[in-house]
């Protein structure tokens, strides 16, 4: 390896990812997610790095490349060129993996503790995964169907829920909300002028989700949403959809440019049984003809 493959495939990389990998594995200290969240935020910096260097390798390779009359050491600096370039690839794709990886967890103590508090009271609604850090709301609670508003019930939890994305474990995390459907298109008339198909209704139900939080006191810039339509069902969709695939999930990534604050954890909480199953409503999949 020559001098300049050593110069960007950074020592500190495999200390980050190695970092990123032992710290993404659930509930730990805030010391530990703090710990976690610099890393982060570190791999970020990398990561724009190593694209940075990319760049710079692919205008050099395709300067080289345009060329006349290429010779053999042309074509030597071409490929020593092409293989630094490579490296890059693999570094940037090992950094980009590793903060896949990483994205939702682990959260603080204190704040793992609450969000599971909130799930325990709520087990129709909202279930809660401390590994992963993930909020899901399952979509025919809180919808009616084919609808995209909020009803009543659920309104009164995201509220409780943003006293806790508010709480100061919390305040330092940014809030993406991800919608999904199933796979039952969208035919309502009504519903196709206004969603078009079931990426906007999925992306319209995260937007109605994220107006709740910021109502109910979550800055708006802390927040960011997405639809993914039935993309990425997490059980089997049957001819009439499956209720598990309509859902709206909310994740908790550091924020870029904030310093954590101080916060005292509590004891650690015990976990086992906290996460309760939601029960299937009645009727458990939803009529077509709402949609």
């Amino acid at each position: 390896m020559n001098a300049a493959i050593k110069f960007f495939v950074s020592p500190a990389l495999p200390a980050l990812l190695a970092g990123l990998t032992l710290l993404g594995t659930g509930c730990v200290s805030q010391h530990a997610a703090d710990q976690w969240r610099n890393k982060y935020l570190a791999s970020e910096d990398m990561i724009l790095d190593l694209r940075a260097q990319l760049d710079d390798k692919e205008a050099e390779l395709a300067m080289l490349r345009g060329r006349a009359n290429p010779n053999s050491d042309l074509q030597a600096q071409i490929d020593a060129l092409t293989a630094e370039r490579d490296a890059l690839q693999a570094s940037l794709d090992e950094a980009l993996a590793a903060m896949r990886n990483a994205a939702g967890a682990p959260l603080p103590t204190v704040l793992t503790s609450e969000l599971e508090r909130l799930a325990a009271a709520n087990p129709n609604l909202m279930t809660f995964d401390p590994k992963t850090g993930m909020i899901r709301f399952r979509s025919d609670v809180t919808f009616a169907l084919g609808r995209t508003d909020v009803q009543d019930e659920a309104k009164g939890v995201l509220g409780e829920l943003a006293s806790v994305l508010n709480s100061p474990a919390a305040q330092n995390y940014e809030v993406r909300v991800v919608g999904h459907t199933d796979n039952v298109p969208v035919r309502n008339a009504a519903n196709v002028q206004k969603y078009e198909d079931n990426w906007g209704m999925s992306a319209f139900r995260a937007i109605s989700v994220m107006r709740e939080l910021n109502t109910a006191g979550v800055p708006a810039g802390r927040m960011s949403i997405a639809g993914y339509g039935q993309q990425r069902p997490i059980a089997p969709n049957n001819p009439n959809g499956t209720e598990a695939n309509r859902r709206v999930e909310i994740f908790l990534v550091p924020m870029p440019g904030r310093t954590v604050a101080a916060v005292e954890d509590a004891p650690a909480p015990d976990t086992a049984g906290a996460v309760v199953p939601m029960d299937n409503p009645a009727p458990a999949e939803s009529p077509a003809m709402f949609k």
